[in-house]
């Protein structure tokens, strides 16, 4: 079922990215970004409050253990991530591979559409526009983890790429408002099925769990890769050529 487990998490993850991102208008509008830091505080003060009531791992030794900085070297991250990988018969490289495609989509849709907000004005569906993907993620995540989860997961799996891939390919075609969210719809379907496939296989074949962690940080660095490298781009291509243009 870990598809499933892992849909039903990224549901409600992507119901705060979804009030995150159709609250950024009103708050342009109402010039109140100080409220911004006020929900953080809030929702970090919330989420250290739950993990008092969690229980201890009573399987984790005890045992005293020495503090390692050479694990802030992310080259022994990337060391261990590919063991991990290649023990697990390269089924990790699927759930990886949508990390590294959800860095890159997220850091344009939050970099790009913002300029054009600054451009032309405050539009209240810019925000819809924004956060359709995570509309989609928080009502059909977990469903999507369960098709991968009782069904042929390759064939959900290809399913989801193709439709990732019909929907990229027509984002730089698109300026109005309804076909950008329903660009956005159809890519956040399909990143859905492949994800949740992905995390159905990795969950399933996982027999390396010592380095899970190692993994985890490995993808962690991959998606922020992506939030690095899709700015430079896109702002490039924005200022050169436009709004749709930068989106593709």
């Amino acid at each position: 079922e870990g598809g499933l487990i892992f849909g039903l998490s990224e549901n409600l993850a992507s119901l705060a990215y979804f009030f995150a991102t159709v609250s950024i208008p009103f708050l342009v509008r109402a010039d109140r970004a100080q409220w911004i830091a006020i929900i953080l505080i809030i929702g970090s003060s919330l989420y250290l409050f739950l993990l008092q009531f969690l229980r201890d791992d009573l399987r984790v030794s005890r045992k005293k253990r020495v503090f390692q900085w050479s694990l802030f070297n992310p080259f022994l991250t990337i060391k261990h991530g590919l063991h991990f990988m290649r023990k697990n018969h390269y089924y990790p490289l699927m759930p990886m591979a949508n990390s590294l495609f959800e860095g890159i989509f997220f850091s344009t849709i939050w970099f790009v559409f913002p300029l054009r907000l600054a451009q032309t004005g405050v539009s209240l569906s810019e925000g819809l526009e924004m956060g359709i993907y995570d509309l989609v993620t928080m009502c059909l995540a977990g469903f999507c983890g369960y098709l991968a989860d009782r069904y042929n997961w390759r064939v959900v799996h290809a399913t989801g790429w193709a439709l990732v891939a019909i929907g990229v390919v027509l984002l730089p075609f698109i300026s109005a408002s309804f076909g950008l969210i329903l660009a956005g719809f159809v890519i956040a379907i399909g990143d859905n099925l492949s994800a949740f496939a992905g995390n159905h296989i990795l969950a399933r074949h996982d027999i390396d769990h010592r380095e899970d962690g190692a993994f985890m940080a490995l993808t962690t660095m991959v998606r922020s890769s992506g939030y690095v490298i899709a700015p430079v781009i896109t702002g490039y291509l924005y200022y050169r050529y436009g709004f749709s243009v930068s989106l593709g």
